[in-house]
């Protein structure tokens, strides 16, 4: 591992050097001689920018908003969301579905990198949005709009592990990302390694020798991606990833069985009698595993009339080599012993009478697929026009598996194709201005998908939803959900592999116990068949405040639910008892979690999320600008005096008289949306944060430009003499001196060079005035049964059924996120909690205690206008970062009906990290 670790630094560092040749080509570029063009030509699309949905986001972020988060990149953002961006209604972790610019991405890995200084809004929309892209409405949208321009490079080095010690964790990685010209070039690459923690650096003994509790492992990856405009409204975007993954862990010794004869001269009793010894290779067992994959992929976009149409394309393959130690081959041993033999003794060596035996398994994934999308509108209703979704997915995989043990090779090869159709329909009926009382909007959905796989057969999808205001401030969503899925290609195809030395506790016999746990698929799976039923509200009582609560019930069936096993306890064992061998006494010896159909389960839970928001910006705030030292990030201030000397001055004063009024405030949402084809912020703050991040750029500006001519009552008064026009061969507006620098590049907010506002680099004060925000979210568990065999009692995991090694299904679950951020410094706090559970499974009752965790970040930007980066000029543009994972070092404490902590649920094993504590450096050029 040595070797391969060497040459990915090399590699990273060659990498790096190159970004950083990139950067000193674009200073390069900005420091040449003004030009003056003799026509602008403005390519864009009226699609693009804006997620195509009927139904409004429930959270919008602007930059100062995205800022105070102090997170690094897009990923990261998405991370701390946390409960704003969560889904309760999917088969999966409910992770969101990503757009940029409103349109679909080959996957999130092609923006995860992306500094979040370049992004200038983000939309979180409801999981029924979901359906015009495609896909099943079980999953929120996040729809992240980027700066028009944005030029950076990125580096950034964390190092940190546990404070008790050991499991030392470190992550380098750097990239740069370019945006100008409606082009956009980026290339990441990250280097990530974990040394591991062993049972010896928590004190833990065990007779089966060092077991891993942690592997250790190494992550590479690059990425990189290049999207490009074209004649005729196309657009192209070519991106591609490569991940290496590496695997080391210990599995402890292997136990051996042995009979000695009675007629042993080593004999004591006269009769035959069994013992154990414990051996290895020739130390304890091992296990490694070494992946690489790659994928290449290309999206085209073109608008067609009254359609948007994006085409994806996407190429994928991975493979995979692990070698897993087996217990060794000791018959020779057990026939010495048998013959007798008086040089034999049950003490003596067994190194010479083993035969080692190593477990050697090769996988290959190789996927291929391509999508087809057209949005756009069919016909015009009296509340507005019938928008569509429609979607083709075709798609191939191909996996092989290749296992040789004891000279035996055994090989499985499985493909699948798919082929999906997708309608997605919302029909307005009933809009504000039709004035019904009591209806402010009406807008319903109907979608329905079928599929065809090679294997499976056709399955069916269908959704219906409607969404309704009954007035401004409330919005109400019910949706049905019917859904057909097939099992993944790994539950049905992997080869079983064996685990030897596998801690586990057997609720049947209420002890812990250590045995080999099969792992593998099942060709004999069903399609499951699911049911979802949804009611949620999102109330936003006062229109001045950026409050939202958010109410939602949640109803899921499912039949022929596909599940592993997550445990061992009596209902499993009654039910499937073939899972499951024992010997003569009783103690387990090995268990088998591969996938299978129960018979149905049962959801219910409703949940609350209440999300606050509240910035103290200053008169000039988060407009602000400037230029940063050489070798750091450069912006530029916004050109507000050029603008109010050629009228714009009396246009704001305009402005501000119509945001004053809720009639006013209507106007000026109608006026922004027929200029910037989005949905304009409702709120007066909202208002005057837009208006100040148009004012950062030329494209901003021309387009307050439209606004006030939108608003003026005299027709073409304002276009004629209260605003300067772009464009004109040889002339700009007249500026006072100093501001008309600013006409000649781009300025912070809209992108530029560097974070902008609220960046690491950079004069700004990072948002203009302290921000505070606040998200809390409840998850109340009504109900949650699984029915495993027709005539067996229902699994009930609110109520003593073990949902998995952590015990039963909580009834309450919190998530709270906050944070507080002002000019350089910003902090951030999340806590979770879930309540207690207990398992009443064979023996006794074993209680699990609740569980609260608390994480803790702090960051802080050093700018040339801080005692810092006066003081240090090479740290300019830089963001020093303190991150407390588990601030108090809890775990959730197990114990059985005698009050005893079993050795499966000793702290250290449910948690060999515990607090940890991580710093980073990161700095823009």
């Amino acid at each position: 591992m040595a070797s391969r670790t060497f040459l990915s630094l090399l590699s990273l560092s060659t990498i790096l050097s190159g970004m950083s040749a990139i950067a000193q080509t674009e200073e390069v570029a900005d420091s040449s001689e003004e030009k003056v063009l003799e026509a602008v030509r403005v390519v864009g699309s009226r699609f693009v920018k804006q997620a195509l949905s009927e139904i409004d986001p429930e959270t919008r972020l602007n930059t100062e908003d995205i800022a105070a988060y102090g997170a690094s990149t897009i990923g990261e953002l998405l991370e701390e969301l946390g409960p704003e961006i969560a889904s309760g209604r999917g088969r999966g972790d409910g992770a969101p579905i990503v757009l940029v610019d409103g349109v679909r991405v080959a996957s999130f890995r092609e923006v995860r990198s992306y500094p979040s200084e370049a992004v200038q809004r983000m939309d979180v929309l409801p999981e029924e949005a979901a359906l015009k892209f495609g896909y099943g409405a079980d999953q929120r949208v996040i729809n992240i709009v980027l700066k028009p321009e944005f030029s950076a490079v990125t580096v950034e080095f964390e190092v940190g592990g546990p404070t008790q010690g050991a499991g030392l964790m470190t992550e380098t990685k750097g990239g740069y990302l370019g945006i100008k010209d409606s082009r956009r070039t980026s290339f990441n690459a990250e280097l990530e390694t974990d040394e591991g923690v062993l049972e010896s650096d928590r004190g833990l003994s065990t007779a089966l020798g060092e077991d891993s509790l942690r592997a250790e492992t190494q992550d590479i990856s690059i990425d990189g991606s290049f999207h490009k405009p074209f004649a005729n409204d196309v657009r192209m975007t070519l991106s591609g990833d490569l991940d290496q993954n590496q695997s080391d862990q210990l599995l402890g010794f292997s136990e051996l069985d042995f009979v000695l004869p009675g007629g042993s001269p080593f004999s004591t009793t006269g009769l035959d009698s069994e013992f154990s010894r414990l051996a290895g290779v020739p130390g304890v067992l091992m296990r490694e595993s070494e992946t690489l994959g790659g994928n290449v992929s290309l999206t085209f976009t073109r608008d067609i009339e009254n359609w948007f149409v994006t085409s994806l394309t996407r190429i994928g393959r991975t493979e995979t080599d692990t070698t897993t130690d087996r217990a060794p081959d000791a018959s020779a041993y057990q026939a010495a012993l048998s013959a007798l033999d008086p040089n034999v003794s049950p003490s003596d060596d067994l190194t010479p009478y083993l035969a080692f035996r190593m477990e050697e398994t090769q996988r290959t994934t190789t996927t291929a697929s391509t999508n087809l999308l057209a949005n756009g509108r069919l016909w015009e209703l009296p509340a507005g026009n019938i928008s569509t979704g429609l979607s083709v997915d075709l798609s191939h995989v191909e996996r092989s598996s290749v296992t040789l043990l004891d000279g035996i090779q055994t090989e499985t090869e499985l493909d699948r194709q798919i082929g999906k159709i997708q309608g997605s329909f919302d029909v307005p009926l009933v809009s504000d201005d039709m004035e019904i009382p009591g209806i402010y909007d009406l807008t319903a959905n109907v979608t329905a998908a079928a599929s065809e796989y090679s294997d499976f057969g056709s399955l069916f999808n269908f959704d219906g939803t409607l969404s309704w205001k009954p007035i401004e401030q409330v919005r109400l969503i019910g949706s049905y959900t019917f859904e057909e899925g097939a099992p993944g290609m790994s539950q049905l195809g992997d080869t079983i592999s064996l685990t030897p030395n596998v801690d586990v506790f057997d609720f049947v016999l209420g002890q812990s116990v250590v045995a080999t746990r099969v792992d593998g698929g099942n060709p004999d799976l069903k399609a499951d068949k699911r049911q979802v039923f949804k009611v949620s509200s999102e109330i936003k009582p006062w229109e001045e405040r950026d409050l939202r609560l958010n109410l939602t019930y949640i109803d899921t069936h499912i039949d022929d639910p596909i599940g592993s096993f997550p445990g061992v306890d009596v209902e499993l064992q009654a039910a499937f008892p073939t899972r499951f061998v024992r010997d003569a006494n009783g103690d387990l010896i090995s268990y088998d979690t591969r996938p299978l159909n129960y018979v149905e389960e049962t959801r219910r839970h409703f949940e609350w999320r209440l999300f606050w928001r509240k910035s103290f910006d200053s008169a000039q705030g988060g407009a602000r600008g400037g230029r940063a030292p050489a070798g750091g990030p450069r912006t530029a201030p916004p050109d507000r005096a050029a603008f109010a000397g050629a009228g714009g001055g009396a246009q704001f004063g305009r402005m501000r008289e119509l945001m004053s009024t809720e009639e006013g405030r209507a106007k000026l949402r109608a006026a922004f949306e027929a200029v910037d084809g989005e949905t304009a912020p409702s709120t007066p703050e909202e208002m005057g944060a837009r208006i100040r991040e148009m004012m950062g750029t030329e494209e901003g500006r021309t387009k307050l430009r439209e606004v006030f001519q939108s608003l003026n009552s005299e027709g073409d008064a304002a276009a004629n003499g209260a605003a300067p026009q772009a464009g004109q061969p040889g002339q700009r507006p007249a500026a006072p001196d100093g501001a008309q620098r600013a006409q000649n590049r781009p300025a912070a907010s809209g992108g530029g060079r560097g974070p902008g506002m609220g960046g690491p680099g950079g004069r700004g004060r990072g948002g203009g005035g302290p921000r505070l925000f606040v998200s809390l979210r409840h998850v109340f568990n009504l109900e949650d049964q699984r029915l495993l065999v027709d005539g067996y009692p229902v699994q009930d995991f609110l109520n003593g059924s073990a949902r998995g090694s952590t015990g039963g299904k909580p009834e309450h679950e919190l998530d709270l996120r906050a944070g507080f951020f002002h000019t350089d410094f910003g902090s951030r706090l999340s806590v979770s909690w879930q309540s207690g559970t207990e398992v009443n499974s064979g023996a006794q009752t074993v209680s699990f205690s609740d569980f609260t965790k608390t994480d803790l970040r702090f960051f802080y930007n050093v700018r040339d206008t801080n005692a810092l980066g006066r003081k240090f000029t090479w740290l300019q543009g830089a963001r020093l970062s303190l991150e407390i994972d588990n601030l108090f070092d809890e775990v959730i404490e197990v114990s059985d009906g005698t009050g005893i902590i079993p050795t499966r649920y000793e702290p250290d094993r449910l948690d060999p990290l515990g607090r940890v504590v991580q710093v980073s450096f990161r700095k823009q050029f």
